[in-house]
């Protein structure tokens, strides 16, 4: 029995996409919107997670480990 099934790829970039991700930050807050995701480093889980606590900075979050 198979409840759900994914597959998880990583973002493949080349040299057109670099100009694009060191855009990306500066979309955050446009329109009340704010993105967060792999894309935004080198496609790695840990620039997925660094996106996530910058968004989360952002938005006013106090992060835990800095308690």
């Amino acid at each position: 029995l198979v409840e759900f099934e994914t597959v998880l790829r990583t973002p493949i970039f080349d040299f057109h996409s670099v100009p694009t991700i060191e855009k990306l930050p500066s979309l955050n807050g446009t329109l009340n919107t704010y993105y967060c995701g792999s894309h935004f480093g080198h496609g790695l889980h840990e620039d997925a997670v660094r996106s996530a606590v910058d968004v989360a900075t952002m938005l006013g979050v106090e992060l835990p480990w800095k308690q």
